[in-house]
């Protein structure tokens, strides 16, 4: 018996990010076996639009070059930025 859910884009992503976060936590191989099965059913319907790691660091530096009288708000928001970008995309190394 199957089920079926009907998610946002959003909501997609924060299950493939949990599904990243737990792979990386210890487990029992029928664990490692269930998230390879989720992982390939959930790349026949979903890839992450790609970026590199340079342009990650451009939108970082940019969102910080507006705040350059607060640096302590400009830091916080571009590490705002990184992580949405790390979430939303495939960051690919330069």
């Amino acid at each position: 018996m199957g089920y079926k859910l009907d998610l946002t884009k959003e909501e997609l992503l924060m299950v493939i990010d949990a599904l990243e976060e737990r792979k990386e936590a210890p487990h029992y191989d029928w664990q490692g076996k269930l998230m390879e099965s989720i992982d390939k059913k959930i790349e026949r319907i979903y890839q992450k639009p790609v970026m590199t790691e340079g342009e990650v660091a451009a939108k970082y530096r940019e969102v910080l070059a507006k705040w350059p009288e607060d640096k302590s708000t400009g830091t916080f928001l571009a590490n705002l930025e990184q992580a949405r970008l790390y979430f939303a995309y495939k960051v690919m190394p330069c």
